[in-house]
């Protein structure tokens, strides 16, 4: 009897146990689901609001928004605020795209990249252009046909922009050349001749550059 009695109570303990376990398990399921639920909730929400932020009458405001655009997304956002009317808020679009690329080689599309930032090589802000430089030589070799486009341009300042890409280059720890150092002296050289001061003097030092990196590059192929 007194077995009988123990097994009972083995028996209907076991039973509450699994079904304690069972709940403890459901409510956790329950309670996970919901709390993803609400982070993804709250990751919209503050991508309403940086959206929003991106239009707002105060630049600060939308050079701020664009600033904690995470790295590798909304690239149409991007592009839209390269053509913002004030240039500080350019500058800071141009150089969140430039930081896309660098040296984690992370950004996505780089040649339609390349292409968005193509017009601000003229922009009337030196700063931007200079910053357009920067981010072209961080997207590297897919940046090569806007550059050498732009090399061919009428307009002086954007000679001068795109051989500030091509020196730039050169500064990066990484592999960022545009091209082979012969493709880009070939192209490069007549600068040197051209009637505009600034761009010959800028080609003539890069020419310089890129007869160092040849010779370095014979050298070494000797070996």
């Amino acid at each position: 009897m007194f077995h009988l009695a123990r097994q009972c109570s083995n028996t209907l303990y076991g039973g509450l146990a699994v079904k304690t376990r069972y709940l403890f398990w459901s409510l956790l399921v329950i309670t996970c689901a919901q709390l993803v639920y609400l982070i993804t909730l709250a990751s919209h929400i503050d991508d309403i609001r940086n959206r929003a932020a991106l239009h707002h009458k105060s630049p600060a405001v939308r050079a701020a928004a664009i600033r904690a655009l995470p790295n590798g997304c909304c690239d149409d956002l991007l592009i839209e605020r390269l053509h913002d009317d004030d240039a500080d808020v350019r500058l800071v679009a141009v150089a969140k795209i430039g930081d896309q690329f660098g040296y984690n080689s992370r950004g996505a599309n780089p040649a339609q990249m390349a292409s968005a930032l193509a017009p601000l090589l003229d922009d009337d802000h030196k700063a931007v252009r200079r910053e357009v430089a920067w981010s072209l030589s961080a997207i590297g070799a897919d940046a090569w046909p806007v550059v050498q486009s732009a090399l061919r341009d009428d307009n002086a300042r954007v000679r001068l922009a795109a051989l500030q890409a091509i020196d730039f280059t050169s500064q990066w720890k990484v592999d960022k050349s545009f091209a082979k150092n012969g493709e880009v002296y070939r192209i490069v050289e007549p600068l040197s001749q051209a009637s505009d001061a600034e761009v010959r003097n800028a080609a003539a030092a890069e020419l310089k550059w890129i007869d160092w990196r040849l010779s370095k590059q014979h050298s070494s192929d000797g070996k």
